[in-house]
Order: structure tokens, then sequence, then C-alpha cells
């Protein structure tokens, strides 16, 4: 089982060291591709937990839009251990984003769902990378 893809371990290779799961990067370019190519959403946005993991996906999946000649339409976030995600919504929704990659727990991306659909948001939720 995999926990981690950030880049910093795998960087330099080493022969006692096997990295068995995708990286972050190349599992945001898979996600991303998804959405674009398949689903033909190019407006997404992304819900970020505010702490190292998030950051780390954040550029993961900036990257990976910069590679489809896109930017995120806006980037919402929450701190982490919370469900503060109203103001998060609120910039999403003017942004005007057809979907929304989400990074974060199980908990605060639920409600984050919720109440975006209370206000009849009407968008792709794709959870890229979710932990209990």
């Amino acid at each position: 089982m995999h926990y981690t893809g950030t880049a910093f371990l795998r960087k330099k290779p080493s022969f006692n060291v096997f990295n068995l799961g995708a990286s972050y990067l190349d599992e945001a370019i898979e996600q991303i591709n998804y959405l674009v190519d398949e689903l033909g959403h190019y407006q997404i946005a992304l819900l970020i937990q505010a702490d190292e993991f998030g950051i780390t996906l954040q550029k993961s999946l900036t990257t990976a839009l910069k590679m489809k000649g896109s930017t995120p339409q806006a980037i919402g976030r929450f701190r982490r251990n919370t469900y503060e995600v109203e103001k998060a919504l609120k910039l999403i929704n003017k942004a005007n984003a057809t979907a929304v990659a989400m990074v974060g727990t199980f908990k605060p991306l639920a409600h984050f769902i919720h109440l975006s659909q209370k206000k009849q948001t009407v968008c792709l939720y794709l959870c890229l990378f979710c932990v209990k």
C-alpha cells in the first residue's frame, strides 16, 4: 500500500527503495487528462486542504493543468481538521467552474459537496486524494 507519492522520495533512484505506487504528479496528470479529454471539462477549480499535503498536490494539479494549456479557475482552501469550506465554496462558485478537483480528508470534502448541492451548484466533483 502506498502512502505517499511525494516527489522528494523519487528524485534520486535508490537500489533499496521501490516505489510501487504512482507519484502525486502522475496521478494528477491522469485525473486531469480524464476530466479534459474524456469528459470535456476545461474550467476546473481546486479545493485544497491548507497544509503541506495540500500544497504538494496543488502543485501537481497545477502542473497537470498547465500541460493541458490551462490554469485553475479558482483555488479554494480550508484549514486541516475543520469543516470551514464556505469561503472556498463562494470563491469556486464565482469562478463558474464545471469541475472541482478536491484534496483533503473525507468529511470536509463531503461537507463541501453537501453545501454546494444546497446552493444548487451544478458541478462535477472529483476527489483526487482523499484520506481518512
